[in-house]
């Protein structure tokens, strides 16, 4: 029923689109990730072809790289198959789901946002991990802004209070 709502995706289970000079990545965890499987050939030349306009990379799926929620972290092995990618092409900020709740990680210079707080019931936080600086048992929703060379990212509760909220600033080389 997804495709039958989305049409234009012809079928496609990742694909990505440039706009306001920000690229976004949607790729499917639950599909292959390895190396010379088509999801990870499609998302190395995808990342070697950013447009030289870009200011930002943005990654979205639904399986979390880091959690500390009650999921297993890194269930689908995202680390070892595709997070060498974010790093190696300047990818800033990588947002899932899975996990009913809000969690901010940081590794290597990526933000790993889970942003899963969306209606159904909340996930108590199952574990402590040393790359976790906030996780929150709220409903959330992220909005992202680009203002000249930074990325604000705001997670709101559904009153439209902040929860946390994060500058990116590019790093001009």
């Amino acid at each position: 029923s997804y495709f039958a709502r989305f049409p234009y995706l012809h079928g496609a289970h990742w694909y990505s689109v440039d706009d306001n000079k920000l690229h976004f990545i949607v790729l499917d965890s639950n599909s292959e990730t390895r190396e010379g499987h088509a999801q990870y050939n499609w998302l190395l030349n995808d990342l070697q072809t950013v447009p030289a306009e870009t200011k930002f990379i943005i990654v979205f799926d639904h399986h979390p790289l880091f959690t500390t929620g009650p999921h297993s972290d890194d269930e689908k092995g995202l680390r070892e198959t595709i997070m060498p990618l974010f790093e190696e092409y300047g990818v800033n900020v990588v947002f899932s789901g899975h996990n009913h709740s809000y969690e901010r990680s940081f590794n290597h210079g990526i933000y790993y946002i889970v942003s899963a707080g969306g209606g159904a019931p909340l996930y108590a936080q199952a574990r402590s991990s040393g790359y976790s600086q906030l996780y929150l048992e709220e409903y959330n929703f992220c909005t992202l802004q680009r203002v000249g060379n930074k990325l604000i990212i705001e997670a709101l509760n559904p009153q439209f209070e902040l929860l946390d909220r994060i500058v990116i600033e590019r790093n001009q080389h």
